[in-house]
């Protein structure tokens, strides 16, 4: 998975990504991770959670990461893991 995200899909900032059958979600939090970093680096986020707020004008420069999938129970699986290991708190800012 390591390698879909870095070598072949190269997340950068600002990027819009929808994973469609994304099942649980593994690849998606990869992604959702990957921009965040690159989106810190050129400082459109704060560098770390409960840092100062991203401003008004760089929340419209901001990332996306969207995850389908016919499988109810499996986005639901999907989303429990992402609030069990802060995930969710992190990537949703």
């Amino acid at each position: 998975k390591r390698h879909l995200v870095n070598d072949m899909l190269r997340p950068f900032a600002g990027q819009k990504h929808i994973d469609v059958a994304g099942g649980t979600g593994d690849v998606a939090v990869r992604v959702a991770r990957a921009i965040l970093d690159a989106e810190r680096a050129e400082g459109l986020r704060a560098a770390k959670a409960g840092a100062a707020p991203t401003s008004e004008k760089n929340k419209a420069k901001l990332g996306q990461v969207t995850v389908v999938d016919i499988n109810a129970a499996m986005l639901a699986e999907g989303r429990r893991r992402a609030i069990n290991d802060g995930s969710l708190d992190d990537l949703c800012r």
